[in-house]
């Protein structure tokens, strides 16, 4: 036994002798230090503040869409708000609850002062896509991860996406969509809090606000990469799946 295991088991066997003796009712000082040692992980939750709580997104929580609407038009969060006048909510149906809510990525490569969420080629594309699943767009909701476009060479940062965060939970709160798909790079990495490249992401379903997610790839990358196509179809008959199960349910 090496004597980094040596000092673990005195540890783990000290920790049981207090643990016991507590439980006898022995008259021990126990206090916030002991206690840390003895139930670390019960202090901390007691001590941790969650994004949640916080006074804003308490205020977000009660907002309706067209309240949203109306805050993103004079939202100055991030440096974004530059981009303010093409701000953008949502595309698609928006009101009735969506079959597939998609959070997307910007297309990067549009102009700057393009008012849609993505090229008129990438969306051709998108709405082939949801055809290949008998889905047309007054069946989904379209969010972009942040209500402001960015640059056009640009990615919007953690900070920015964090700032428009609030919004966009309200929004699925609102809208209750049965399956929720991520297209693109930044908003699936920063949705589901991984590094993962999206290939390594995409093919299987997570969870955000108890509603299943799938990641894919953005159509205007799969307009360059027509061999990444197949993957993609892979994950649309995921989700018309995973739809149809929620109907059954």
């Amino acid at each position: 036994m090496t004597e980094h295991d040596s000092l673990q088991k005195i540890v783990a066997d000290t920790k049981n002798l207090l643990a016991f003796h507590d439980a006898c009712n022995l008259n021990y000082p126990f206090t916030e230090e002991l206690q840390s040692f003895l139930r670390p992980k019960i202090l901390k939750q007691k001590k941790k503040k969650t994004l949640d709580s916080s006074p804003e997104n308490n205020r977000i929580s009660s907002l309706t869409l067209s309240e949203i609407q109306d805050e993103i038009k004079t939202c100055q969060c991030c440096a974004l708000q530059q981009q303010k006048d093409t701000a953008l909510l949502n595309e698609g149906m928006g009101i009735k609850r969506p079959e597939l809510l998609i959070i997307s990525d910007w297309d990067y490569s549009e102009k700057k002062n393009s008012s849609g969420l993505m090229s008129n080629e990438a969306r051709e594309l998108l709405t082939k896509m949801l055809a290949a699943i008998q889905l047309t767009w007054e069946d989904v909701c379209i969010c972009p991860i942040v209500k402001c476009p960015p640059a056009s060479d640009k990615v919007p940062t953690k900070d920015e996406i964090q700032s428009c965060l609030a919004y966009l939970l309200r929004q699925i709160e609102i809208l209750k969509p049965k399956v929720i798909c991520t297209m693109g790079k930044a908003s699936s990495q920063y949705l589901l809090k991984s590094d993962k490249q999206l290939f390594a992401l995409r093919g299987k379903f997570y969870s955000l606000l108890n509603i299943p997610l799938m990641p894919t790839f953005h159509p205007a990358l799969l307009l360059k990469h027509p061999e990444l196509k197949k993957a993609s179809w892979q994950d649309l008959q995921l989700i018309r799946q995973k739809i149809d199960s929620a109907d059954i349910q």
